[in-house]
């Protein structure tokens, strides 16, 4: 993507104005995608504007729940004992959230965080008092197996 006309962008030492030059590409500057969402990040952060993107996450309550993008994790907090998972995201990305419950069942769920809203998932390990469900079609059974499940 090459921009056409001159635009004037702060230095960095963010005090001074530069020329950005209409023939160089955005993906020649070294770093862009990461000085943007930094400068963008600490502007929002100066002006007490921090609104960011949220996951909000259902799962089994006493659960971990951790959001990862590369080399960014993020863990959420439960809300009370409801199994309702939050966190805020940092970065317009795609996100892998785990959940992890007793450090035996673990299930991830991919979200792309592509605005800034609430992202709500569900992330069911298919359990149920302690044991695991197996789903069955009824559709397929005749009545004497039903009565017998």
């Amino acid at each position: 993507m090459a921009y056409k006309d001159v635009i004037k962008v702060l230095d960095t030492d963010g005090k001074t104005y530069v020329d950005f030059h209409p023939e160089t590409e955005t993906d020649q500057i070294v770093d862009f995608k990461e000085k943007t969402k930094a400068l963008a990040k600490e502007a929002l952060g100066e002006n007490g504007w921090a609104i960011l993107p949220k996951i909000v996450a259902t799962t089994l309550t006493g659960s971990t729940v951790t959001a990862k993008s590369g080399t960014t994790t993020v863990t959420a907090a439960e809300e009370g004992t409801t199994g309702k998972f939050t966190m805020e995201i940092p970065s317009l990305e795609v996100w892998t959230v785990t959940a992890t419950k007793s450090g035996v069942f673990t299930r991830s769920v991919t979200v792309d965080v592509s605005e800034i809203k609430e992202y709500k998932i569900e992330i069911s390990h298919g359990l149920r008092y302690g044991f695991r469900i197996k789903t069955v079609s009824y559709t397929h059974l005749t009545l004497p197996t039903i009565c017998s499940v």
